[in-house]
C-alpha cells in the first residue's frame, strides 16, 4: 500500500485493495483504513512524500465487523465492532505505538 504521483502533479493515488474508510489527511500526515482480502489495517503515509511512516497489525475483517478512523491531534483511534462489543485502540501518529 502507498500513495503515488498522478502524472507528475501534486496529487497522489492509493494502491490498496479495498479501503473501508476514507483517507484522512492531518499535519504532515495522511491516515487511512486499507482492507487487503479479509484483513484490515491503519496505515499512516508521509503527506509530502507518500512514504510509508507505520502500518498496524492486520485485524480480521468480516460482515460483523464495522471499521471507523478518527485521528485527534496526535492519536489515532481505531474503532471496530464485533456482535455487541466495540473496541477501540489508540495509537501515536508519529511511530504507531499502541497507547491504549
Amino acid at each position: 500500500m502507498q500513495l503515488v504521483r498522478v502524472n507528475g502533479d501534486d496529487g497522489w493515488q492509493i494502491r490498496s485493495a479495498h479501503l473501508p474508510s476514507s483517507p484522512i489527511a492531518t499535519g504532515d500526515r495522511v491516515v487511512f483504513m486499507a482492507l487487503d482480502e479479509r484483513e484490515a489495517r491503519v496505515v499512516v503515509l508521509e503527506r509530502a512524500t507518500g512514504a510509508e511512516v507505520w502500518r498496524g497489525e492486520k485485524q480480521r475483517m468480516d460482515h460483523q465487523r464495522a471499521w471507523q478512523l478518527i485521528v485527534d491531534g496526535p492519536r489515532v483511534y481505531g474503532l471496530y465492532q464485533q456482535g455487541g462489543a466495540i473496541r477501540v485502540d489508540a495509537h501515536s501518529i508519529e511511530d504507531g505505538s499502541l497507547v491504549w
